[in-house]
């Protein structure tokens, strides 16, 4: 990828899990990257919308969707954009 920067969009409703994920990323991960935080399907429509990301984490329990719901209308947003389901194992 050269020196291209990865946009992420992280969808996750709960700030410190997405702290989590932005620690995991600098420490694990060397490459030059960006991450857009929201914290609802729908801001996420909206982001996607305004520019589409290289790749989605998303957690599957937010306020305005559960389950795989959030996963079909993120897929359908962001045509082509690889999706990384996140979810805590004791939600």
């Amino acid at each position: 990828m050269g020196n291209k920067n990865i946009d992420v969009l992280l969808v996750e409703d709960n700030s410190q899990e997405a702290e989590i994920v932005r620690l995991y990323l600098a420490k694990r991960y060397s490459l030059s990257y960006g991450i857009r935080h929201v914290r609802t399907i729908a801001n996420a429509v909206q982001e996607i919308r305004q520019q589409s990301p290289d790749v989605i984490l998303l957690d599957l329990h937010l306020p305005d969707t559960k389950g795989l719901d959030g996963f079909r209308t993120l897929s359908s947003a962001a045509a082509g954009v690889p999706i990384v389901i996140l979810t805590n194992c004791n939600e």
